[in-house]
């Protein structure tokens, strides 16, 4: 049997670095197979991973085939799914890249991301077994949780230059508590009622493949973070370790005392923002203001949460984290010793 890894995310607790820097070094060294975002190793036609993760979205043919490994994508289907139409005569159908002397990882935090897709988000477990599953299949399921209060500042901050010319959106205030009351039905919220969003994957693969990591122990328990990893991958505790505490230094992200966001910006994406690059006629004095203003930066400081507006976000994610304790046998423990709200104390 072979033994494909699922990494859905969460967006926003590393992952990105972790695909780059630690799967992609592990797949380079024989210790992994690693087909998920950002991946080196596979063939170029799969585009670092991006067919993968534009077929699970069910993307439109035409962009699908810029980043297929084969041209009847674009010739034989015009419209509709196409991971359906892919399957409809056989399952699995890209099994055969799985390796079978060495755990397969697929890691995509598309797959728990708070943006509208056509695709529902429970319809991923069964898309991800429809394109890898031959019936020779182990899976695991892995998720890097995050305490959803800095989870969804995260994801503010992240989104922040496109949010902010948008005056309704323009601070987490104004985005998460509009009229001063929490939006329970803000996507970014729902997205980090985790219990709901980790059911379908125990649904489809089972309880007892379902895997948990914290965020929080990147930093305050980097050696635990590293160990339960190897541990889920078959690997190494040392090997594994190594790796991770040499890319986590690359990891900086700047966060004042009072909670609030830093973020850097270049001249370039500020004159982008309002414009002014649109506006130049010459291509050549175009190239010229781009490359010089990438090389100017600006300091700006979001205000995060109020300490009232955490103890909402608490109260409403505790009930879905006692979840992940009733459901999914989480240790309750665990989650309160990192700093996640649970609506019953030990």
């Amino acid at each position: 049997m072979k033994t494909l890894v699922v990494h859905p995310g969460y967006p926003k607790t590393a992952t990105t670095l972790l695909q780059k820097r630690v799967f992609n070094a592990l797949d380079a060294q024989g210790h992994l197979r690693h087909l998920g975002r950002w991946a080196k190793g596979l063939p170029d036609c799969f585009k670092g991973g991006l067919f993968f993760t534009s077929l699970l979205r069910d993307a439109s043919p035409t962009l699908l085939a810029r980043a297929a490994p084969f041209d009847r994508i674009e010739k034989e289907w015009s419209e509709g799914d196409v991971l359906s139409q892919l399957t409809r005569e056989k399952r699995g159908v890209f099994a055969g890249l799985l390796a079978e002397d060495r755990v397969n990882l697929y890691s995509d935090e598309g797959m728990t991301s708070p943006y509208r897709s056509v695709v529902p988000f429970d319809a991923f477990p069964r898309r991800i077994r429809r394109l890898f599953d031959d019936g020779s299949v182990d899976f695991r399921v892995v998720f890097t949780l995050r305490r959803q209060p800095d989870l969804l500042a995260s994801y503010y901050a992240q989104s922040f230059s496109m949010l902010r010319q948008e005056t309704r959106w323009n601070s987490m205030q104004k985005m998460y508590f509009p009229h001063g009351n929490l939006d329970i039905n803000n996507l970014y919220v729902k997205f980090a009622e985790f219990s709901n969003i980790i059911l379908p994957w125990a649904n489809e693969f089972g309880l007892e493949n379902i895997y948990f990591m914290y965020y929080e122990d990147i930093k305050n328990k980097p050696l635990e973070f590293s160990d339960v990893l190897a541990s889920i991958l078959d690997l190494s505790p040392k090997l594994v370790s190594t790796l991770f505490s040499n890319s986590m230094t690359e990891n900086v992200k700047v966060r004042e005392s009072d909670g609030s966001y830093v973020i850097f910006k270049s001249l370039r994406d500020i004159l982008i923002e309002h414009g002014v690059m649109n506006r130049i006629q010459s291509k050549r004095l175009t190239r010229v203001i781009s490359a010089l203003a990438s090389e100017l930066h600006f300091r700006e400081s979001i205000t995060s949460f109020s300490i009232n507006e955490v103890k909402a976000l608490e109260r409403h994610f505790s009930v879905f984290n006692e979840e992940l304790v009733d459901n999914f046998g989480v240790q309750r423990a665990d989650l309160q010793d990192r700093g996640y709200a649970t609506s019953i104390k030990s």
